[in-house]
């Protein structure tokens, strides 16, 4: 027997579910409806267990990622070491690109979002 004297689980309604997760009942039913939480149909109501409420909050926890120290200051993405005297955090410096494929690249983006003419 559980807490209540019945036999049954403990079940939230969708409003008091949709509470426990931090979500709008919309986003909650949503959720059930593409299966990606679990439920409890019982003739025309749904109830969640708490069971069911857990594993779908543990699936979607996101661990942070383990960094791990590199050889000789090599990166692992790109295989380079890092530049100390370089000021900008990505990207080219200022004038490295050459000014024809500049020229190239500001005629196409004017070109490519122009406006389109009235017919």
């Amino acid at each position: 027997m559980t807490e209540k004297g019945t036999v049954l689980p403990i079940r939230l309604t969708e409003p008091d579910a949709a509470r426990e997760l931090g979500i709008s009942i919309g986003s909650l039913r949503a959720l059930r409806k593409s299966g990606q939480i679990g439920h409890v149909r019982i003739l025309n109501k749904i109830f969640y267990l708490p069971d069911q409420l857990k594993a779908y909050f543990n699936s979607h926890c996101i661990e942070p990622c383990q960094t791990t120290p590199t050889s000789q200051g090599i990166s692992r993405d790109i295989g380079s070491k890092p530049n100390p005297d370089a000021t900008r955090a990505s990207g080219t410096g200022h004038g490295t690109i050459d000014p024809a494929v500049r020229s190239a690249a500001s005629r196409l983006a004017r070109e490519t979002f122009r406006r389109p003419t009235a017919r």
